[in-house]
């Protein structure tokens, strides 16, 4: 749920900045492109915590 929220809350802000700038599409695409690195850095982050448990073990 977080991660999938970390993809859309940036894009979804970027559409409320374009409407209250009167922009077409500029904070939109920046704030999906911003949520998509922040959605698979978090997804990374997770696989590699499990991948170290796992040799941990």
């Amino acid at each position: 749920m977080t991660v999938s929220m970390e993809m859309v809350v940036p894009g979804v802000v970027g559409v409320w900045a374009d409407r209250w700038l009167g922009t077409r599409v500029l904070f939109t695409a920046l704030g999906f492109g911003l949520g998509l690195i922040l959605g698979v850095w978090h997804l990374l982050q997770m696989v590699n915590k499990q991948s170290r448990r796992r040799r941990s073990e």
